[in-house]
């Protein structure tokens, strides 16, 4: 066997550590570029998740109104677009504390919508668009009021 002399090894072994930390930020880099997309994520799932619990909260709560109201008057009342106490409560949707965004827009407002024998049935539609979302999400319950 030959013997190698003490020059070769160090130039053979010149700029590895280099390239083994470039070779380590680049995997380091993409770690943190996955767990920035996954934040994200999970930011944009929260949000919505908060929209439809409010859409949901402001369905229910309609609905609730709904059935203590007079049978007779309730649909004419509630009815959309134009009943009084519909009117208030579709305020509260577009505007306020527990307002849904873009639910204002002319194509996203409110519906509730009377149907069955006695006007028992009814049906309401929530829509919100939140901002830079190009989708327009939904909340649809429909129920018999007794």
């Amino acid at each position: 066997m030959k013997a190698i002399p003490q020059g070769d090894t160090r130039n053979r072994q010149s700029g590895v550590v280099i390239l083994e930390a470039l070779i380590a930020i680049f995997i380091f880099s993409i770690g943190i570029l996955g767990l920035v997309g996954t934040l994200s994520a999970s930011v944009t799932n929260a949000s919505e998740a908060q929209y439809r619990t409010e859409a949901a909260f402001l369905a229910e709560t309609l609905i609730a109104e709904l059935r203590i109201a007079n049978p007779t008057t309730r649909a004419s009342d509630y009815g959309s677009p134009s009943g009084t106490s519909f009117l208030a409560w579709e305020e509260r949707v577009t505007s306020g504390t527990s307002a849904l965004p873009g639910a204002g827009k002319t194509a996203n407002l409110p519906t509730v919508v009377f149907s069955g024998t006695a006007d028992r049935t009814v049906l309401v539609t929530l829509k919100w668009q939140a901002k830079n979302d190009s989708a327009t999400r939904q909340y649809v319950v429909e129920t018999a009021l007794e």
